[in-house]
């Protein structure tokens, strides 16, 4: 039991010092979608049916936020339990 709560630990801290890292380089305009938008056109180009999604800046942004915000919350996991399976 004592493993399973090292791991999460460590990955919530992983998670956490990332989006602290993003914030520190970058700032706040790391939520602006073009980092999102740069690796969604790296791997999404082999599907075309996708690929009309890549210029959706509102998409890129949201998907940055998002990510940014579960990066931040993610510690939680850690002291709510029940706030465990969705992280």
């Amino acid at each position: 039991v004592w493993s399973q709560k090292a791991v999460l630990v460590v990955l919530c801290l992983q998670y956490f010092l990332a989006a602290c890292y993003k914030l520190r380089a970058s700032g706040l305009s790391w939520m602006d979608g073009g980092v999102m938008k740069f690796y969604m056109r790296d791997y999404i180009d082999d599907h075309p049916a996708l690929s009309q999604w890549i210029g959706a800046p509102i998409l890129c942004q949201v998907l940055s936020v998002g990510r940014l915000a579960f990066e931040i919350l993610c510690p939680a996991a850690c002291f709510a339990p029940r706030l465990t399976a969705c992280f």
